[in-house]
């Protein structure tokens, strides 16, 4: 589950350095243009989502959940190289879809985040240190990523987006193997505190 979630962050942030400079330079978009697909499609997507997911969590576990959280954000590196490849005056419309992925995935994201290590720990007292490994793979992450987009944007400005649907396509793989497994090896039955 850990690795799954390190390699979907590299998914994620290995976009962060390239995300502004292809909306700004390569796309020609309007800082009102980014600042909308950004700040509010995502936005709304995730809030209008998190409601919804959290009754689904209710009958699926973290790991199917996770599984489809990540392949469902491969749309958002997907729709920005497709944003590259069409004329200027639709790539918003791509910019939007890709927020809109960007929002549907996240919303996911957030709750496996969170209920990831309650629904592995076998007693109440492992939660707050799955939860500290979570958080410090997290620091990791972010020093390796984000850096590594950095390296990659350098060669050419598509690299670090063929990059991030790669790790999810990887990050989805890894969860789906772990969602096949018996629920018994993976969920043991919490004991109380």
């Amino acid at each position: 589950y850990e690795t799954a979630f390190f390699i979907y962050g590299g998914g994620f942030m290995v976009i962060l350095p390239a995300i502004p400079i292809m909306l700004v330079d390569y796309l020609d978009l309007s800082y009102s243009i980014i600042s909308f697909g950004r700040g509010v499609v995502s936005a709304v997507v995730i809030i209008t989502l998190i409601p919804v997911l959290g009754r689904i969590f209710d009958k699926r576990d973290p790991v199917f959940m996770g599984m489809v959280a990540f392949i469902v954000l491969v749309g958002h590196p997907l729709t920005v190289i497709l944003a590259y490849f069409v004329p200027v005056e639709l790539s918003k419309y791509f910019i939007y879809l890709s927020y809109t992925f960007f929002g549907m995935g996240m919303a996911a994201v957030t709750l496996c985040w969170n209920l990831g290590p309650m629904y592995f720990a076998r007693s109440n007292m492992e939660i707050p240190q799955f939860t500290s490994t979570h958080v410090t793979l997290t620091g990791i992450r972010g020093l390796i990523w984000p850096f590594s987009g950095y390296l990659l944007l350098k060669i050419h400005i598509l690299l670090p987006f063929i990059a991030s649907i790669i790790f999810l396509i990887v990050a989805t793989l890894i969860m789906r193997s772990l969602h096949k497994r018996p629920k018994s090896a993976i969920h043991p039955e919490v004991e109380p505190a």
